[in-house]
């Protein structure tokens, strides 16, 4: 009990020192300890306050302009075209857009002017159509070729280049009136296929699920390519293909298939000012002669056979823009089956006169061999055309010898698989004669009209 006392006397001793040093309203104390300490930084600081907001005003009165004209490579002004400004920063992981994107139209002088620019790095893009136009066909593909300032030319990176923009820097105060943008303003338009689907009646399919077949071949004979796609038709049978606005000379066959029927519009090309084309896709039955089909995966070797088949070149005179002559791609038995039919045409097998016409023939029937109108029957070694035409162009392969020497029984040509000539003997059942099951004939004096739709 003695030490229970002493323990207790002592903790109440303490307790009255700390009331006696820290008052009871020891949070209105450190309160007012707060705001007099303000108080005092405030008189402390006072007198550095007004030279720093004087500072910033002086900076916000500093007027950074930049300003100058668009001209394009002979110096004309380029008239109301846009000319936007954004700054980019750089990281680790590339440049990165800052926005917002400033944009200023050109005037009848070609000039434009930016006020109050903030500094930094920035990018500069010119372009003929305003860029808020997304549902617009009209793709600009105006190129920065260089910009002049002060003397100083500056010309587009190689990845700036290809974005069609150049960048620099801007400074706070820079007063930049005379800067002067060469540019090769381009537009193109995006090419689009507007195509009805009818059944053989004239009665439209509408609002129909089915595939539809694109073609596309380079005329420059780089290659082709082959699109699948599941569509569908509004009331009216119609569907659109866009095809972008990509350059270049291409010819198109489009086909689509509907449960068992199929159509097929014959190749076509756009022409130099041509921008859409109305296609009439007539399927080979009527309504109540459709019938289901399984539903395709168009992964496999099968549905790339079958679309093959599809766009192979229908059996009608297609007329070459490059020479006005008129082709047709046919089948046949033989080379003599080949001729007699090119006589049932008023025609001769084809006869190819340079490279551009090759290219053009292949990239519009090639599909394998077939036999051209080239042979050396009536003279051993003299290789004549079935037209009559001298021989100037040639593309033999490489491991036929076809000179005078050639004494052999091979008087007729075929174009193998992969574009070369071949001499072959039709009396020996050698592959590429046993391969070669189709003709291409040419005539002249033929009526330039493409159709647009044929039947199967």
């Amino acid at each position: 009990m003695l030490v229970e006392n002493r323990s207790r006397g002592k903790t109440m001793f303490r307790t009255r020192i700390y009331q006696r040093i820290f008052p009871k309203n020891l949070f209105l104390f450190i309160v007012a300890a707060f705001f007099l300490s303000l108080i005092f930084l405030g008189c402390v600081n006072e007198e550095n306050v007004a030279p720093k907001e004087s500072k910033e005003k002086g900076i916000a009165q500093l007027q950074t302009v930049f300003s100058g004209r668009i001209i394009d490579e002979a110096g004309n002004p380029v008239v109301d075209s846009f000319v936007s400004i954004q700054r980019f920063s750089y990281s680790k992981s590339g440049s990165r857009m800052t926005p917002p994107v400033l944009t200023e139209q050109t005037d009848a002088e070609g000039r434009f002017t930016f006020n109050n620019l903030h500094q930094g790095s920035v990018v500069l893009n010119v372009s003929v159509e305003p860029e808020d136009m997304p549902n617009s066909r009209r793709k600009d593909r105006t190129k920065i070729l260089s910009m002049d300032i002060e003397g100083v030319r500056l010309y587009p990176t190689f990845k700036d280049e290809f974005r069609r923009r150049i960048a620099f820097v801007i400074q706070i105060g820079d007063n930049i009136t005379d800067a002067v943008i060469t540019v090769r303003p381009q537009i193109r338009i995006e090419k689009l296929i507007r195509a009805r689907v009818v059944f053989a009646d004239g009665s439209p399919l509408s609002n129909a699920n089915l595939y539809s077949f694109l073609k596309q071949n380079d005329l420059s004979g780089s290659g082709e390519s082959v699109s699948v796609y599941e569509i569908k038709t509004d009331s009216n049978g119609d569907f659109q293909y866009n095809l972008g606005d990509n350059e270049g000379h291409f010819f198109y066959i489009l086909a689509v298939k509907y449960r068992n029927l199929v159509a097929k519009a014959a190749p076509f090309m756009f022409k130099a000012d041509e921008h859409e084309v109305d296609l009439v896709l007539k399927l080979s039955g009527n309504s109540n002669s459709t019938t289901e089909i399984r539903t395709y995966s168009w992964s496999g070797r099968s549905s790339s056979h079958e679309a093959h088949e599809l766009l192979n070149p229908p059996a009608v005179w297609i007329v070459n823009p490059l020479n006005n002559h008129a082709y047709k791609w046919v089948q046949c038995e033989s080379i003599e089956d080949a001729i007699a039919k090119a006589v049932q045409e008023e025609a001769y097998l084809v006869a190819i006169n340079d490279e551009a016409e090759y290219n053009w023939i292949r990239a519009v029937f090639w599909q394998g061999p077939f036999w051209i109108g080239l042979s050396d029957v009536e003279q051993e070694g003299q290789w004549q055309w079935h037209s009559g035409e001298p021989l100037i162009y040639t593309n033999w392969a490489a491991s036929y010898k076809h000179d005078d020497s050639n004494t052999d029984e091979k008087d007729y040509v075929a174009v193998g698989m992969f574009g070369r000539w071949y001499a072959v003997d039709i009396k020996d059942q050698e592959s590429i004669h046993r391969d070669t099951r189709t003709a291409i004939l040419e005539k002249e004096d033929f009526p330039i009209k493409t159709p647009t739709e044929i039947k199967d």
